[in-house]
């Protein structure tokens, strides 16, 4: 059985499924972004924020039974948001295989809609400069 269409039905047929493929495409963005939001709220569920009177313009996140574990670090002058790349940082490039410039961007909107950090600049490959001197303050 053959079946005859016009060129606007065959044009028309073609643009559905590449409609179909986008969405498919869509739908498989927005589950990772779903899956990296998910795995980063996991990872922060037992941080929480604390300042130190030797930083006054600084805020920690630290886990809560271990405050000499640092996961960020926020300098509220500069805006930069420091962010360790062991516990943070690499998860999302390794395990999402994203670049640089997409977990930046990543760390960028979550941050915003969680921890309502806005302008902020995110930077990662580096465990935080407080790290060492807030180890020795508990040691």
């Amino acid at each position: 059985m053959k079946i005859i269409i016009t060129e606007s039905q065959f044009k028309r047929l073609i643009e559905n499924i590449i409609k179909e493929e986008e969405k498919s495409d869509v739908v498989k963005d927005l589950e990772k972004r779903w899956a990296m939001e998910d795995e980063f709220r996991r990872i922060m569920k037992d941080v929480i924020e604390k300042t130190y009177q030797d930083y006054p313009n600084r805020i920690y996140y630290v886990d809560k039974n271990d405050p000499t574990e640092i996961y960020m670090e926020y300098d509220q002058i500069s805006r930069y948001v420091l962010i360790d790349y062991e516990k943070l940082w690499s998860v999302f490039e390794s395990k999402y295989d994203l670049n640089y410039y997409e977990v930046r961007d990543f760390f960028k909107g979550i941050l915003k809609r969680d921890y309502n950090l806005r302008g902020i600049t995110p930077f990662g490959g580096f465990r935080t400069k407080q790290q060492h001197k807030l180890k020795s303050d508990y040691d």
